[in-house]
């Protein structure tokens, strides 16, 4: 590993926040959505309008249209990931993105299972009339249930009923899905969504090989270097010592320390030569919730300026607000420019209209802000019809967002 005590061991972080939004492609024009998903990253799929958004950020000539094509031609999918998390996934990743979301699940649903009292070989009987149901045409889980032979499905009691697993369904077709044979089809092909038809995949997903770990971590690198061990640990869901391990095998990765902050970060060799940071565009990208510009180095500390980190903001699904720079979850969307987290905005339901707010009461840039608010406005508006970020977001709570934002400092 490099020295931490050599200058070039050294990241200052105004230069950290340009290189990792030139990784994340914000401001790119002109690539496919199946480019973006691959070369920048899984996009969290929360079953509102912010894949779309995240996908625009770093491509602002994608449609809505184009998005859904790509979707319905497979090139990308959304697929249990990190955490079992839902993430929109290039065609490529689709087995990683399964093998991790099943090693992480696996021995939970295992022992679950084996309490209730559902052996093996039900499941495969089950799956094997799930595959038989799905030959004619993909099915949401109610019309699945009612198209599976009679008795095929138990009910399993009380017992399930306290475990919040009522029947062996669910697992079966988790089995599948791990398995590469099923996969969810989003009602419309649309992204906005939590409504998934399951359906048989035209060719069975060739399953992973490799370690998971070690494999996720070389991606998160790509997409992200340089990253702490402890927020790839966060992002993954694997632990510390995993990832770790993991990273200790991968080639030409070392060490490198945060300039004044007193934190190591682990980069690949590509960001440790002498040669400076290739700096992205001063323009304006209004990023969705759970991005993966902050999400993957745990949350907004590094990406905001020292002197907005006191500023509280509303935490994501914890109600009340907290400093700015130490909110791991954002309870709104994020301004950036330069890399650099320089505001919040969301969408107004009623007006139709994006509303954003800089922390500098002077931006330094106002038609560029101006134009970026107006572009991302009328793409909600015209081409996805709403604001809504996630499957519980409302209308109502759009309105709140934006009220605060057009409230006093």
């Amino acid at each position: 590993m490099t020295s931490l005590s050599t200058p070039a061991a050294l990241f200052s972080l105004e230069s950290l926040r340009r290189h990792w939004a030139r990784r994340q492609g914000l401001g790119a024009t002109g690539l496919s959505a199946a480019a973006v998903v691959e070369t920048t990253g899984w996009v969290r799929s929360l079953g509102g309008a912010d894949p779309y958004l995240g996908l625009l950020a770093r491509s602002a000539a994608l449609t809505r249209e184009a998005v859904d094509a790509a979707i319905a031609a497979g090139e990308i999918a959304v697929s249990p990931a990190a955490r079992g998390c839902m993430y929109l996934v290039s065609r490529g990743d689709r087995a990683l993105a399964l093998a991790v979301a099943e090693r992480q699940s696996r021995l939970r649903s295992e022992r679950e299972l084996q309490k209730l009292g559902v052996p093996a070989e039900e499941l495969d009987a089950l799956g094997d009339a799930i595959l038989a149901a799905l030959t004619r045409a993909p099915l949401d889980t109610t019309a699945l249930r009612t198209a599976l032979p009679k008795g095929s499905v138990r009910n399993l009691g009380e017992a399930g009923k306290k475990a919040g697993v009522t029947s062996p369904l669910p697992a079966a077709l988790r089995r599948l899905e791990f398995a590469g044979l099923i996969g969810r089809v989003p009602i419309g092909d649309r992204l906005d969504t939590e409504r998934y038809l399951w359906g048989r995949l035209p060719e069975p997903l060739a399953a992973f090989s490799g370690d998971p770990v070690r494999a996720l971590a070389e991606r998160v690198l790509r997409w992200g270097s340089p990253v702490r061990v402890s927020d790839l640990a966060t992002w993954s869901g694997f632990g510390k010592r995993e990832v770790e391990a993991a990273i200790a095998g991968i080639d030409g990765q070392s060490e490198r320390a945060i300039d004044g902050e007193s934190e190591h970060a682990i980069s690949l060799a590509v960001d440790v030569t002498d040669a400076p940071l290739d700096d992205p565009s001063d323009g304006y990208s209004l990023l969705p919730f759970e991005d993966a510009l902050y999400a993957l180095h745990g949350g907004a500390r590094w990406l905001v300026p020292t002197e907005f980190r006191d500023r509280p903001v509303a935490r994501w699904g914890m109600g009340g607000k907290a400093p700015l720079g130490e909110t791991a979850h954002l309870g709104q969307r994020a301004l950036v420019q330069g890399g650099a987290i320089v505001g919040l905005w969301d969408y107004d339901p009623d007006a139709r209209e994006v509303v954003a707010r800089t922390f500098s009461s002077q931006p330094t840039d106002p038609d560029g802000l101006r134009r970026a608010v107006a572009a991302t406005g009328a793409f909600l508006r015209d081409q996805v019809g709403h604001g809504r970020s996630f499957a519980l977001d409302t209308d109502d709570a759009l309105r709140a967002r934006t009220a605060d934002l057009r409230g006093p400092s």
